[in-house]
């Protein structure tokens, strides 16, 4: 006696199509210069970061400094945001915070 085996495949087909990234990263939000305060002396930074997208992919995102959310302030403090995309194009986001006399 034979028996038949049936055994359904699945084909999959893929086609690469290479796509080409003329655009840089840009900011949705969280670009804003002074946002949670004011701030006086010994504060706590109270912000989020910025948000970035690109029309492939975002590679990095880069602050120019380690202050981070919640740290406590001292002095006026700028941070500058960079963001790559895999193409090389860059874009920039400098936010500035000023600390007040109480």
């Amino acid at each position: 006696m034979c028996s038949f085996f049936w055994h359904s495949l699945n084909v999959y087909i893929y086609i690469y199509t290479p796509i080409t990234d003329v655009s840089p990263p840009s900011i949705i939000s969280g670009c804003e210069s002074e946002t949670g305060g004011p701030y006086f002396e010994m504060d706590q930074l109270n912000i989020i970061d910025p948000v970035f997208v690109d029309n492939f992919a975002v590679k990095y995102v880069r602050k120019n400094n380690s202050i981070h959310r919640h740290d406590v302030l001292t002095e006026d403090v700028t941070i500058t945001y960079t963001v790559g995309d895999f193409a090389g194009h860059t874009d920039t986001c400098t936010r500035h915070f000023t600390v007040h006399c109480k």
